[in-house]
């Protein structure tokens, strides 16, 4: 079954607010949860329409794309954490126990950029890349130590309780344990190998595969290859950024492609045939019309840049520009000045 429009599901129009969007979030996915009798596969198309719709260069690419575009960085949770993560940073859950949770155990993500030429973009293009990132570290199995017990701090809550005094009264805030760092259990050994960390440096090696007809700026997402955390959890991604270099023959427009022709005063009167490069490596041959104007666009088709997961390509617009040379003979300066003379007289 295709996919609805992310905007239909959340019931806003494309040009919605950050806000806007937030708030039909919200009152969609409580009308939908299912402890309040709605339904999950709707709720979770909610949650996916949110995680998409509330990240700017997501929204950038599901704006030019569609659903059939490129995947950035994907969530690796449900979406219940989703919302649950929601609605606990507004203060007030409808579905939790209003206790304080351990964090979210999730590795940071790592980012690279790719610089890429016209020519690796047309045709797709793989990269090899060594980078460093954390690891679980295999002597202790990512946990740091051995001999588990429970800490003593927080008694294995990973949280402990702050009590704020203002005017208005206390404030009962719930904090990271800075002894277990939020996990809830401490190690009587200490790992010798990671010192405690449960994870180490690691230098590793990736090679990333680049679709046809990507755009400067697309991100592009390698699942749990970004820094690990302790005690087994779900590691980050490698957020892969594209960067376009500028080309010296072509511009790029979309997916078409811009080239500057220059022609003599006489081609553009009389007209001629020219061959002209293509952004393929080849050269192919086009007709000038007698009288061709400065300024006007010849349109090849199919000869510009391939969209991103199909088929299509766009087109070359030649724009035609006047070749102004920078000195004469005195041969060709005597035939312009004759030129000049009998252009005056019929004009006359």
């Amino acid at each position: 079954m295709a996919k609805r429009d992310y905007y239909q599901i959340l019931e806003v129009g494309k040009t919605a607010s950050a806000d806007d969007i937030k708030k039909a979030y919200r009152k969609k996915s409580m009308e939908t949860h299912p402890d309040r009798g709605g339904n999950e596969e709707v709720f979770k198309e909610v949650a996916e329409a949110y995680e998409t719709l509330s990240d700017d260069n997501k929204r950038k690419n599901y704006d030019m794309y569609g659903h059939s575009g490129p995947r950035t960085q994907t969530s690796t949770g449900s979406p219940f954490d989703m919302f649950n993560e929601f609605f606990n940073s507004t203060g007030f859950n409808p579905f939790g126990d209003q206790q304080p949770n351990r964090r979210n155990l999730r590795g940071t993500d790592l980012h690279l950029t790719v610089k890429l030429t016209l020519e690796e973009i047309l045709s797709g293009t793989t990269k090899k890349f060594k980078y460093k990132r954390k690891i679980g570290c295999v002597e202790c199995e990512s946990f740091g130590g051995k001999d588990k017990k429970e800490c003593s701090n927080c008694r294995g809550a990973g949280m402990v309780a702050q009590v704020i005094n203002t005017p208005f009264g206390q404030i009962r805030n719930a904090t990271q344990c800075h002894v277990c760092q939020g996990i809830g259990t401490t190690y009587d050994t200490i790992c010798n190998s990671c010192a405690g960390q449960g994870i180490k440096d690691f230098e590793d090696v990736v090679d990333i595969n680049i679709p046809a007809g990507v755009h400067d700026g697309v991100r592009l997402a390698v699942g749990g290859r970004g820094n690990s955390v302790r005690y087994g959890q779900v590691s980050g991604d490698l957020i892969i950024t594209i960067m376009e270099l500028p080309h010296e023959t072509f511009l790029r427009v979309g997916n078409d492609l811009r080239f500057n022709l220059k022609l003599s005063y006489p081609q553009l009167i009389l007209g001629d045939k020219v061959e002209i490069p293509t952004i393929d490596g080849t050269k192919i041959r086009i007709n000038i019309g007698a009288f061709t104007k400065v300024g006007e666009v010849l349109r090849i088709q199919n000869k510009g840049m391939r969209q991103m997961n199909n088929d299509y390509r766009g087109d070359m617009l030649v724009n035609v520009e006047l070749y102004m040379p920078d000195k004469i003979s005195d041969e060709e300066k005597s035939l312009i000045i004759d030129l000049k003379n009998l252009s005056e007289k019929v004009a006359s």
